[in-house]
């Protein structure tokens, strides 16, 4: 005899009407203020984000740990939760290796990021209004930068140990500090160039072109962590569940969950009774440990890393089609940007891919190794930005 329907049509109703209340009734969230590397909006810094992976630059997000160890250069784009003391050592502690800081600003933010500004002894006291910068001294060597739109904010106090980068009528609104000797700090006290709203507009582009230009390369690192994302998990399956359509989700779950506990239905046919699962032979073992070992001995692999690895060190923000087929257009590009590089990039290249097309043994590959490691520490000499003393 066949269950009545009606049970089921009165379930999916009450589902459905709760899931229109609930969503219907739940305003869309404004996202025009929020400066995530997350998030579409105005404020945002998407468009930055996938615009520098486009270009071929490795970059990623740090959420969940504070952890700036990964991230050769660093954007903080007005962070909405304060810089803990600790939090600013950990960042003076990377610039001081060798890692470069972008930190962008804006009134709202500002005390957020007291903890590094007096690291980095910058401050920012006088108001001014918003208005075109312009380069307080050559920021590039094709002089490419002209024009920056700022938000109206703070300017910069003038300081003997800060390099002037943009101007606004007599007020700084960008500059750039070597710290210890090493790695470089560029301070916005606007962060519209880097948002998705500025980054079109004039040469706000080529402003991070400029300053990537001076970085030693590497990985870029877009801190979410003083965005709120102090947990990691809460851009995952916690954000979906804490909203009122996930809570509408798992009422509608729970609900019908109820609905077949109560009417003792089955979820699915009987499984059929099958025998044991049967031992794996000898045989099959032995195969398998062959194939294991003939796995073992194609380290040809490692050699294309290598080569990959190399390439991405020297990202030079101009896209080339990954593998062999893009060493000649990255070693060209490489050529008008580092000429005495150039030419030992090149062979570096080919005999990495010349490898990856054999079995190479372990002497060869330790011996390609160090002369990628060569190749990269004399990539970490760009030239030096002219700092104040």
């Amino acid at each position: 005899m066949r269950r009545s329907a009606t049970g089921y049509v009165l379930v999916a109703v009450a589902v459905i009407l709760t899931l229109l209340v609930l969503v219907l009734g739940t305003a869309p969230p404004n996202q025009n203020d929020d400066p995530s590397s997350r998030v579409a909006g105005r404020a945002g810094t998407l468009g930055l984000y996938r615009w520098l992976g486009q270009l071929g630059f490795d970059v990623h997000r740090i959420s969940g740990q504070f952890n700036t160890s990964g991230s050769d250069v660093l954007f903080i784009v007005d962070p909405r939760t304060p810089i803990a003391d600790t939090d600013a050592a950990r960042v003076m502690q990377s610039v001081a290796g060798g890692a470069d800081l972008v930190l962008a600003v804006s009134p709202e933010t500002q005390g957020n990021a007291d903890a590094l500004l007096i690291r980095l002894r910058i401050s920012l006291t006088t108001a001014r209004t918003a208005g075109d910068s312009t380069p307080a001294q050559p920021i590039d060597a094709g002089n490419r930068v002209h024009h920056v739109p700022m938000a109206p904010g703070n300017a910069i106090d003038p300081a003997a140990h800060l390099t002037p980068l943009l101007d606004q009528s007599g007020a700084l609104t960008a500059v750039a500090e070597q710290v210890s000797g090493a790695g470089r700090a560029y301070v916005l006290a606007s962060p519209l160039p880097l948002s998705n709203d500025g980054l079109r507009k004039a040469d706000s582009s080529t402003l991070v072109l400029s300053i990537l230009e001076r970085a030693r390369g590497g990985a870029i690192g877009f801190d979410e962590y003083h965005h709120g994302e102090v947990n990691a998990v809460a851009d995952g399956a916690a954000a979906i569940f804490e909203s009122p359509l996930g809570l509408a989700l798992l009422l509608g779950v729970a609900t019908a969950l109820a609905f077949l506990v109560l009417s003792g239905r089955r979820l699915g046919h009987p499984l059929a009774g099958h025998d044991v699962a049967l031992v794996p032979t000898t045989a099959s073992y032995i195969d398998a440990m062959a194939g294991l070992y003939a796995r073992s001995r194609e380290r040809g692999a490692v050699a294309s890393r290598y080569a990959e690895e190399l390439r991405q060190r020297m990202a030079l923000g101009v896209p080339a089609p990954a593998g062999p087929e893009g060493d000649a257009a990255f070693v060209a590009t490489l050529r008008g940007a580092r000429p005495e590089l150039a030419g030992d990039v090149a062979t570096v290249l080919r005999r990495a891919r010349s490898l990856a097309a054999s079995s190479p043994d372990a002497a060869a590959l330790l011996s390609l190794a160090r002369d990628v490691d060569d190749l990269e520490r004399r990539w970490q000499q760009p030239a030096t930005v002219a700092t104040a003393q």
